[in-house]
């Protein structure tokens, strides 16, 4: 009889041993779930970073050269060398941006500088554009994807700006708003 009461008193210790283990597995199970969705996200990230740096590589680079046998074609030694500077720079920056997720926004901007400064030549400057940084925003210390407003740049140039002979222009404005860093982007096309 001691013994049978014994064992009762035992059985509720074992219980709640039970269910706080049960609790630990699912809290941890839980947690490895969500450290595998995240490394998930950050991978499905950095694929769609590649696929938008891949996008414009091909179609931009075909042009270039194009733009380069243009002026050499019109003899135009200092324009196709000019071009050529840039075009290389601006190759030069993707290849070493393209090793990182994130580059300092004022390395983005270089990359962004040089790639309007090629479509500039390109179109003969039928376009002008301006970037403006909010006062006090440190672009040294702020990181952001690379290539991050170049789509959106050459989108800007090509549909809203392509049947503008004269007079085009497009405005980057870059500021921190509620926390977060705000590109705003305006042309004056269609």
């Amino acid at each position: 009889n001691f013994l049978n009461v014994s064992l009762l008193g035992v059985i509720p210790f074992f219980i709640a041993f039970g269910f706080i283990l049960f609790l630990f597995y699912m809290k941890r199970r839980e947690a490895n779930f969500k450290t595998i969705e995240a490394e998930i996200q950050t991978k499905m990230a950095k694929v769609e970073m590649k696929a938008l740096r891949a996008q414009m590589n091909p179609h931009f680079i075909f042009n270039c050269l194009n733009s380069i046998y243009h002026f050499m074609s019109k003899k135009d030694t200092e324009q196709a060398s000019k071009y050529l500077i840039k075009f290389s720079n601006l190759i030069r920056s993707i290849l070493e941006n393209s090793l990182h997720q994130e580059v300092a926004l004022s390395e983005d901007l270089e990359a962004l500088e040089l790639y309007i400064q090629l479509e500039q030549m390109r179109l003969d400057h039928k376009f002008k554009y301006e970037i403006q940084i909010q006062d006090g925003l440190n672009i040294n210390t702020i990181y952001v994807p690379p290539l991050i407003m170049q789509p959106f740049v050459e989108n800007s140039i090509w549909h809203g700006l392509s049947e503008k002979e004269v007079g085009g222009l497009i405005t980057i404005e870059i500021l921190i708003e509620n926390n977060s860093l705000k590109y705003i982007l305006e042309d004056n096309g269609k």
